[in-house]
């Protein structure tokens, strides 16, 4: 995955590189949102390399979430192919509170990713 800092955090896109398999249906995705409730309803979009929307995902509160992203419009035999995540809104740690140093543009945390 392409997009994401050290500690999993991605800003406002990230890109995954997936290989498709038979008998593989999705992605499940697995994310933490720790944005301020204010700014909820975040909003991720999975795109794939066209820039086709495969799935929109909303995120209503903080905490931990996940998607399952169907798998079935990309031929297994086809090799690697490419998803984009893109979240919006993002927000800097450091203008919500001056106190923190974190000057970063997040949008959400990546736990996992996982065939299913």
């Amino acid at each position: 995955m392409y997009g994401l800092e050290l500690d999993s955090w991605m800003g406002c896109q990230a890109e995954i590189r997936l290989r498709p398999q038979q008998g593989i249906t999705s992605l499940k995705f697995v994310f933490e949102s720790h944005a301020p409730l204010h700014l909820h309803p975040l909003r991720l979009i999975f795109e794939d390399a066209q820039g086709v929307n495969i799935q929109t995902t909303h995120i209503n509160q903080p905490g931990q979430g996940e998607a399952f992203i169907p798998l079935r419009q990309f031929d297994a035999t086809c090799g690697e192919v490419w998803l984009t995540v893109r979240c919006s809104p993002t927000f800097r740690p450091h203008q919500l509170d001056a106190n923190n140093p974190d000057r970063r543009e997040l949008g959400i945390r990546v736990v996992s990713l996982r065939y299913v």
